[in-house]
């Protein structure tokens, strides 16, 4: 027969490790409680913050425009759309280009800036961002003096038509 200390111990330890189970579960439980009524810990909100600044400066570089002064004129092309944007420029989208072998879309805004010099041509920009439209034909668009807006169109292919 056991000794009645170490039936004691032993009966001391079991209850310590249950008082420890239902601490720890009051624990969670309070934090679940916590969360839903809005005061998480620092830690979640760090972590929060944290994605927010990663969205948002994926959201800034969708958004970023870079424009590249063209030293040629574009290349030729059918179907494309062209509107009078702001300060009296042209804005030109999309088009597609036949060679007898393979049709070409493109997807390149461009936009051209007439001389105000007598005689004197003009310059042609490409506009980049990382939001353009996919390469499209045969659309409509229409320009305000800071946006262009693409509707419809196809992307073709040698032997498809994507509309």
């Amino acid at each position: 027969m056991a000794p009645k200390g170490a039936v004691t111990e032993k009966k001391a330890k079991s209850k310590e490790e249950k008082r420890q189970k239902q601490e720890s579960k009051a624990a969670k439980k309070e934090a679940k409680q916590k969360n839903k009524q809005g005061g998480g810990d620092d830690d979640d909100d760090a972590e929060f913050d944290a994605l927010v600044k990663q969205l948002t400066q994926r959201d800034l570089q969708k958004t970023a425009i870079t424009i590249e002064r063209l030293t040629a004129v574009p290349t030729a092309r059918a179907s494309f759309t062209v509107n009078l944007g702001g300060n009296g420029e042209l804005v030109l989208f999309g088009g597609e280009l036949y060679d007898g072998a393979v049709s070409r879309c493109f997807d390149d805004v461009l936009r051209f800036t007439p001389s105000t010099k007598p005689g004197g041509g003009g310059a042609w920009k490409r506009v980049f961002s990382e939001n353009s439209p996919p390469p499209r034909c045969a659309h409509c668009s229409a320009a305000t003096p800071t946006h262009l807006y693409v509707f419809g169109g196809e992307l073709s292919s040698k032997y498809q038509f994507h509309h």
